[in-house]
């Protein structure tokens, strides 16, 4: 039985808890937040705290906070955990304690149930036996587990930043334009479900379509005239230039 304290309560802590809770030889036997109010929807899973000091060893503690709290927080738990991991995509192993790893679930979180089974894991360590511990325990929730360096995984980081973050910010400019002109954004729904499943077996420099690949600046510009602030209208050219500059036309 593989014991399990769990830092943090967040979108991806939260997600961990769940899928956890409900996973063979693994027991949660703390969960950790420090904002105390947070705590209340977990208290029925395991014993919960929001002090650092009434925190008790297990066997892994697994870190699921904001980047920039990763660091201070394991130097405050590194004397408690043998084992500590934490679930950032942007950070490389913190060097805090005898075993170190990161457990990095690569998906986009919210308040949404995600299938963990459908997740890829990266992991790394810093030695044979942590790698192990990691590797088993990722294995028992996903299907998908990949060994990625610390290298690898700032560059993965950022491609998930570009096919996920900015491509819902488009989502969000798409709806704008949509409810701003009493259209229902719905309509575009087919269209978004058919560009992402054609990514998965065209390369997406094939799959490119639009008026900035045919080159007609007729339609461009009209575009433009539509667009109602120069932050949309200089995203709309920089994006157009670059499909353009990735075609080399």
């Amino acid at each position: 039985m593989l014991e399990i304290c769990i830092i943090g309560t967040g979108r991806v802590g939260s997600q961990l808890v769940r899928v956890l809770s409900h996973t063979n030889s693994v027991k949660i036997t703390q969960i950790y937040n420090r904002t105390k109010t947070k705590l209340k929807a977990f208290e029925s899973i395991a014993p919960t705290t929001s002090e650092i000091s009434d925190l008790k060893s297990a066997d892994l503690a697994l870190i699921a906070v904001k980047d920039d709290a990763i660091a201070p927080l394991i130097s405050s738990i590194a004397s408690i955990f043998p084992t500590i991991a934490h679930t950032s995509g942007s950070l490389g192993l913190q060097k805090h304690g005898q075993n170190n790893a990161v457990f990095y679930p690569l998906q986009s979180f919210s308040q949404k149930e995600i299938d963990f089974n459908q997740v890829p894991l990266c992991i790394e360590a810093d030695n044979r036996q942590t790698f192990d511990t990691i590797e088993n325990l990722a294995k028992k929730i996903s299907t998908q587990v990949y060994s990625v360096t610390t290298e690898q995984r700032k560059y993965l980081h950022l491609a998930a930043v570009f096919a996920n973050n900015f491509t819902n910010q488009m989502y969000a400019m798409a709806q704008k334009i949509c409810q701003a002109n009493n259209l229902d954004f719905e309509i575009l729904h087919p269209l978004i479900q058919e560009t992402a499943t054609k990514i998965k077996t065209t390369p997406a420099i094939e799959a490119q379509t639009g008026p900035a690949l045919r080159q007609d600046t007729q339609t461009m510009q009209r575009h433009l005239k539509l667009l109602s602030t120069p932050e949309e209208k200089e995203i709309y050219s920089l994006l157009s230039r670059a499909i353009q500059n990735t075609h080399k036309l």
